[in-house]
């Protein structure tokens, strides 16, 4: 899930709660208390699915991260605790690979 899908979804819920509060501020009926409850519970099952999401990604990225050898194009795994200005050897070449910080 991109930072865009979830911006999305998240602005999405802020506007169904939204609404649900001003239906909530206005006196009703029985009927209309119960929908309201459900409506609140549609916008809980969502929240919790969304981060049920987030976290089953976070928890798919492992704890290498996946560089492409600048020497031969081969696949170098290095730990996301790496220091950048540290140097990596490519297993199939032997090339030096020096991590930079792009920032």
């Amino acid at each position: 899930m991109n930072k865009q899908m979830v911006v999305g979804r998240v602005r999405d819920l802020e506007q169904r709660t939204k609404v649900l509060r001003q239906q909530a501020g206005s006196n009703g009926s029985q009927n209309d208390d119960d929908t309201l409850w459900m409506s609140s519970l549609d916008i809980i099952g969502e929240l919790l699915s969304m981060v049920e999401e987030l976290v089953g990604e976070s928890e798919n990225v492992g704890d290498k991260m996946q560089l492409a050898c600048p020497n031969c194009r081969s696949v170098v795994a290095v730990s996301y605790d790496a220091v950048a200005d540290a140097a990596v050897d490519c297993p199939a070449c032997g090339a030096t690979m020096l991590l930079t910080n792009p920032t």
